[in-house]
C-alpha cells in the first residue's frame, strides 16, 4: 500500500470514530440528562427570631390574648448556606430592612385576624404558619419566607 492510502484511511477511521463520538455524546447524552429531571437544593434560610408580642385575638364579646414569639426562615441571597451572624444572631437580610416596619405589621394583622378557637390545636396553628407565610411573602413581593415557627404561643 502505498503512503497515501494510509493518511486517506487514517483520515476516514478519525472522521468517522470522532462523528460517531460526536453523534453518541449529544444524543445519548442528551436522552439521559432529559431522563432524570434536573432537582435544585432546597433553599436554606436564615432563622430571623421577630419580637415578642402580645395582640388581641378577633374574639367577639370577651377578650382574648395571644403571647407569641415568631421565627422565621428567610431565604438571603447574599447567605445561601443560611449561616448565622456574628455569636448566631442573625439579621433581617439587608435587603429586607427597609421592609421592617411592613413586615411587623402583617404579623400583627394576620394574628389579630384570628380568634382563639381558629388558633386551638395543631391545625390552627398550621394554618396560621401558612397565612403568615402567604402575607409576609405577598408584603416581600417575592417568595422568601421559607418557614415560620413559633418558639412561644399562649393564648389566655
Amino acid at each position: 500500500m502505498s503512503r497515501m492510502k494510509i493518511i486517506i484511511i487514517a483520515a476516514a477511521v478519525l472522521v468517522l470514530a470522532g462523528g460517531g463520538g460526536f453523534a453518541g455524546f449529544t444524543f445519548l447524552g442528551k436522552a439521559g440528562a432529559s431522563d432524570q429531571p434536573h432537582e435544585e437544593p432546597p433553599r436554606v434560610g436564615v432563622l430571623y427570631t421577630t419580637r415578642e408580642r402580645i395582640v388581641n385575638l378577633a374574639d367577639a364579646g370577651v377578650l382574648r390574648y395571644l403571647k407569641t414569639t415568631i421565627v422565621l426562615e428567610i431565604y438571603d441571597p447574599e447567605n445561601k448556606e443560611g449561616k448565622g451572624g456574628e455569636g448566631g444572631k442573625v439579621e433581617l437580610p439587608k435587603d429586607l430592612l427597609r421592609k421592617a416596619p411592613m413586615i411587623e405589621d402583617r404579623i400583627t394583622a394576620v394574628l389579630t385576624s384570628k380568634s382563639a378557637a381558629e388558633l386551638m390545636g395543631p391545625e390552627g396553628k398550621a394554618h396560621l404558619k401558612e397565612a403568615l407565610k402567604t402575607g409576609l411573602n405577598e408584603t416581600i413581593g417575592e417568595e422568601r419566607i421559607l418557614n415560620v415557627y413559633f418558639t412561644d404561643f399562649i393564648i389566655q
